[in-house]
């Protein structure tokens, strides 16, 4: 639990996750390069820092093949990352664990709106629900854009 494991190869080299225990388990393959963290490192800030925009960048400069390219784990180590303190690093990973979770609930209400919206749309198209003779009012600002 708790290891930083890094797609080897393939169009998704460098994709970052974290070992969990929760999940099935699973023995990494040749494709996969597991690394066992220091107790100073939070392997949820190294994952954030991976798959960000610069530390994608970084890791695609280190990236070698001409069909499939891959990154050996040795250029991952003698990667130069910024490592604040521990405490730090926990205060980081909890804002985005934050942020991301909250993205998560507002797709889920996003999706069960287009549902609902699909709905609606079918039950009238259908004629299932019909608008004739409805007195539906418009506010002045929509009427404004037609």
């Amino acid at each position: 639990e708790g290891d930083l494991v890094v797609s080897r190869s393939g169009a998704y080299s460098g994709i970052t996750t974290t070992w969990d225990r929760h999940e099935i388990p699973t023995i990494p393959g040749a494709y996969m390069i597991r690394f066992r963290l220091e107790n100073t490192l939070n392997p949820d800030y190294l994952r954030y820092y991976f798959n960000s925009n610069v530390g994608r960048r970084r890791i695609n400069r280190r990236k070698k093949g001409s069909g499939q390219q891959n990154i050996a784990g040795s250029d991952l180590l003698n990667m130069r990352i910024p490592i604040p303190s521990k405490e730090e690093q926990e205060k980081i990973v909890a804002v985005i664990d934050s942020i991301e979770s909250q993205i998560l609930i507002n797709k889920d209400y996003r999706d069960s709106l287009e549902r609902f919206k699909r709905g609606l749309m079918q039950d009238l198209l259908s004629g299932k629900v019909r608008t004739a003779d409805t007195n539906i009012e418009v506010s002045e600002h929509i009427m404004q854009h037609g």
